[in-house]
């Protein structure tokens, strides 16, 4: 977590944490086209003065699948994040998505 602003991790995986299902939507329906699909995908993301996300991009990925990409990315843009104190915040995560077929 860099910049000017201040928020902790703990509030940003709590804010994360209400989006899990949305995120694992997007590799299920990934895997529908390609059922071998798994790794893990590095985001970097901007989070406004309101908590809203400004602005995202995958730093890299393992998961060389375009429309996850974009899917993950706008479940990000959705969501309201805490207010950051003194300004905006750039956020980096790594995301690890593994398929669980029997």
């Amino acid at each position: 977590i860099s910049g000017p602003g201040d928020l902790s991790e703990a509030e940003i995986e709590k804010a994360l944490a209400k989006y899990l299902a949305k995120f694992q939507f997007c590799y299920e329906k990934a895997l529908l086209s390609d059922s071998s699909l798994a790794g893990n995908i590095r985001l970097q993301w901007d989070i406004g003065t309101s908590g809203s996300v400004s602005g995202s991009k995958v730093l890299n990925s393992q998961l060389k699948n375009a429309a996850l990409h974009s899917c993950i990315q706008g479940v990000l843009k959705g969501i309201s994040f805490p207010h950051p104190k003194g300004g905006s915040v750039t956020a980096k995560k790594t995301f690890s998505f593994r398929s669980s077929t029997l």
